[in-house]
């Protein structure tokens, strides 16, 4: 069964977190995911729209990757305060 990627439904993200455990046991396979994201992801269950780019990123001591998501369009805007951020806990490699 394959399925269409949207990481906000719980079926993707279980595929994304398989791929990603995957990939830090199988040198090979993390291999692949560098060189042919899209045919990984796919054998995994989940296709890639073709226009959409796939970038995979590995992180490593001394480097934080901030990913943003796109822009909002003009006609809409975040409202911060209403965003309840407290208590939201983040992890800092040591």
């Amino acid at each position: 069964m394959s399925y269409d990627f949207d990481p906000r439904e719980i079926e993707a993200f279980k595929i994304l977190q398989g791929v990603t455990a995957r990939a830090l046991a199988d040198d090979d396979y993390r291999h692949r995911l560098y060189d042919d994201p899209k045919s990984v992801l796919a054998e995994a269950g989940l296709e890639m729209p073709e226009c959409m780019e796939v970038a995979v990123h590995q992180n490593r001591a001394g480097m934080f990757h901030l990913v943003l998501p796109e822009p909002l369009p003009a006609d809409q805007q975040l409202d911060l305060d209403s965003l309840n951020l407290r208590g939201i806990g983040f992890w800092w490699p040591i």
